[in-house]
């Protein structure tokens, strides 16, 4: 607070003088209502930097309202000799004339007095509280909406915060007071606050659909619940991030849903929830990421278009942050789950949503531009990498989950062509699987947004680079190559067979795929021309068996689809160019269904089929070896299979393999004085069994094409 010091001589306007020149009167120059406006407040600008000067430490209140007496009378004295001036001070300065102690410091000093009361009167009652009187403040709350019990209540959840984040100085709490304590605030306190303001009950749709109609702030005890709830918020807030235990912040979680309403009546607490739950939306396990996407799309609802903007892009962010690296199908999932999450707070506002696209597609664009023109492996290294590929992915999933938003249709097009762009920086086939991902998000964004965009190029071309690769080598792995969790693999690998067999067989899925989107098409058998003369060559150079059998049942559905669609064709009255006729019939056709849809429906179930046999498989492979009483011990289990006659071959064939341990073990723990004709006789019983087992492999090889045929011979 500063010395105010006024005088008379700040108030006064300028004097003319009358001047004589050669005995005539001169006359007196109009002065304006601003020039004295303006000269005034030149005077009290340099008054002020003169007299005005800091106070001493040492200087009372009492002092500080004397001077604010004093320049009120100068105030007054003001209004009475320069009214227009005043009047010019009301209308552009009227903070000037109202002033007044400031408030805000008032309102600090409130809260940390009320802080101060609840640590003195907690540490006060910290030997008298036990579970009966909890229990009896649970009864209070559960009949009247009682504010001191609220209040007590509120304060020893303080005290439980701050023993778990270690900032407690007293004495500890009990486990058994500890867990009433959570209990109380976690079950009991809420409906009393919702009784104590009267809001809509808690078990009604608007706590969960309608946040927005929820205000607590217009009920009339709510100025004496506002400091209560403002700490209480606080202390749930806080023990979210100091809590370890993953159940106890589950249900934290799910406490906090509800306290939404009461959050919108203090911004700056909604920051830090949302920095929570940002958190535990991209690291925690599977129940809290959940909840802490419905704890920000409920927030994010009641928030305006700049606070919705920066939650989307801390949001992005992390979502890329966490998609560096695809180490498992679990890591996946997650991958998976972010990115649908982000698709749904996209769709609350399409602007924002619009604005962030256009950047970020933007910026791989560039990224892509300068991979093309430097030609290095660190350029490279900025396209081919799991973050580019999923932020294609996403925005590819925005566009086709609202392809009927208008504001997103114009980023169709850069989208597809920085795709097409990324698909043909690099042909060599140790990028096959990147290939792979980004033609699946082509054929995904051409059949939603009902854009026609040439694939099957892009997929054809695969099957040039096959003259080009070396011998097929024996593969030493026993896994299956999942092409979905990688997007390279090193050229040794290429020359592999089980790097080609996968290659085969996800080319097979593409085509596939493409031809049940476009097999509705009038122009079907122009369209898969030259695709189908680049298969047939391939058929002619190859001699695996498998991928012949494959490709050829692919081009048997074409040679059927063709067939429908030109005998379709043939009852067509209308002409080439009459675009609504041929848009019908395409849609009447597509309802009606194809011989390639249908086909792919049943691969699709099989599939589906396939993965949840393997699934059990491995959680009973795990079941078993976590029920093994001995480390020595073996478990027999038999591998899954559609047909039950192979199930059974699988599972003497894996008996004979134990066997062979158990007889090896028995050699290794033998007596040394065997001899070695004993031993020699051994070694020919092995190999014996061998030549048995290769036998039984051969006769046991289940092939997975047998299934395909099957379905194909049903759906004719």
């Amino acid at each position: 607070m500063a010395k105010i010091k006024t005088k008379s001589k700040l108030f006064k306007t300028k004097k003319t003088f009358v001047k004589k020149k050669k005995g005539k009167d001169v006359k007196k120059p109009k002065v304006t209502q601003k020039e004295t406006i303006d000269d005034s407040e030149d005077v009290m600008n340099d008054s002020q930097r003169d007299d005005m000067k800091p106070m001493d430490s040492s200087d009372d209140n009492d002092s500080d309202y004397d001077d604010i007496d004093d320049y009120k009378k100068t105030l007054d004295k003001l209004k009475e000799k320069d009214s227009e001036f005043y009047e010019f001070l009301q209308e552009n300065d009227q903070q000037l004339l109202d002033f007044d102690v400031n408030d805000e410091e008032v309102e600090e000093d409130e809260d940390n007095d009320e802080n101060e009361d609840f640590d003195t009167k907690t540490q006060d009652l910290s030997e008298k509280l036990s579970v009966k009187t909890i229990d009896k403040w649970s009864d209070k709350l559960s009949e009247k909406a009682d504010i001191e019990t609220i209040k007590s209540v509120v304060k020893w959840f303080r005290k439980a915060v701050e023993q778990t984040s270690g900032e407690c100085d007293g004495k500890l709490m009990s486990a058994d007071v500890f867990n009433s304590v959570i209990n109380i605030c976690l079950i009991d306190l809420l409906p009393a606050i919702q009784k104590c303001l009267k809001l809509p009950p808690i078990d009604s749709s608007q706590w969960s659909n309608d946040v927005k109609s929820i205000d607590p702030t217009k009920s009339r005890n709510w100025k004496k619940m506002i400091s209560v709830m403002k700490i209480y918020l606080t202390d749930v807030i806080k023990m979210v991030g100091v809590v370890t235990e993953m159940s106890l912040k589950t249900t934290l979680l799910r406490h906090i849903l509800y306290l939404i309403p009461f959050l919108k009546a203090f911004p700056h607490l909604i920051k830090r929830v949302l920095k929570q739950t940002m958190t535990l939306w991209s690291e925690s396990d599977e129940k809290n990421r959940i909840l802490s996407f419905i704890c920000i799309l409920r927030l994010v609802r009641t928030q305006e278009q700049p606070m919705i903007s920066f939650i989307l892009k801390k949001l992005y962010l992390s979502y890329i942050k966490n998609s560096k690296y695809m180490k498992d199908s679990a890591n996946q999932t997650t991958i998976v789950f972010m990115k649908h999450s982000l698709v749904e707070l996209y769709s609350l506002d399409p602007v924002v949503a619009y604005q962030h696209a256009f950047v970020f597609i933007r910026q791989l664009a560039i990224n892509l531009r300068t991979a093309m023109t430097i030609k290095k492996k660190e350029s490279y290294k900025s396209v081919y990498n799991w973050q580019y590929l999923h932020s294609i992915l996403l925005w590819t999933q925005l566009l086709c989950s609202h392809n009927s938003v208008d504001e997103l249709k114009p980023l169709i097009t850069p989208l597809v062509n920085v795709i097409i762009g990324t698909i043909r920086l690099q042909s060599s086939p140790k990028f096959f699987p990147m290939r792979f991902h980004l033609i699946n998000a082509l054929i995904k964004l051409s059949d939603e947004t009902n854009t026609f965009i040439p694939i099957f190029p892009f997929i054809t071309q695969i099957l040039d680079h096959f003259d080009k690769l070396k011998k097929n080598k024996p593969s030493n792995d026993e896994k299956e190559l999942n092409l979905d969790l990688l997007i390279k693999v090193s050229t040794l690998n290429t020359n592999d067979f089980k790097f080609r067999d996968a290659v085969i067989r996800k080319i097979y899925d593409l085509l596939l795929y493409y031809l049940s989107t476009q097999s509705h098409v009038i122009a079907f058998p122009e369209l898969v021309y030259i695709s189908v003369v680049k298969v047939r060559k391939f058929l002619k150079r190859s001699h695996v068996i498998q991928h012949n059998q494959l490709l050829k049942q692919l081009l048997d559905k074409i040679d059927e689809n063709s067939k429908l669609i030109c005998d379709k064709r043939r009852n067509v009255d209308f002409s080439i160019t009459n675009s609504p006729a041929i848009n019908s019939w395409e849609t009447d056709l597509k309802a009606k269904g194809t011989p390639i849809t249908s086909f792919f429906k049943q691969r699709n179930q099989i599939k589906v089929a396939k993965q949840l046999l393997h699934s059990e498989s491995i959680n009973n492979d795990s079941n078993a070896s976590a029920s093994e009483p001995q480390p020595n011990d073996i478990a027999f289990s038999g591998t899954t299979a559609s047909h039950k006659s192979n199930k059974s071959n699988k599972r003497k064939f894996n008996e004979n393999k134990t066997l062979d341990k158990h007889e090896e073990q028995e050699d290794v723990f033998e007596d040394k004085s065997e001899t070695k004709r004993t031993k020699q006789s051994k070694k020919n019983k092995r190999r014996v069994k061998n030549k048995e087992k290769k036998r039984q492999n051969q006769n046991v090889s289940f092939d997975f094409n047998q299934t395909l045929d099957i379905s194909s011979d049903d759906s004719e």
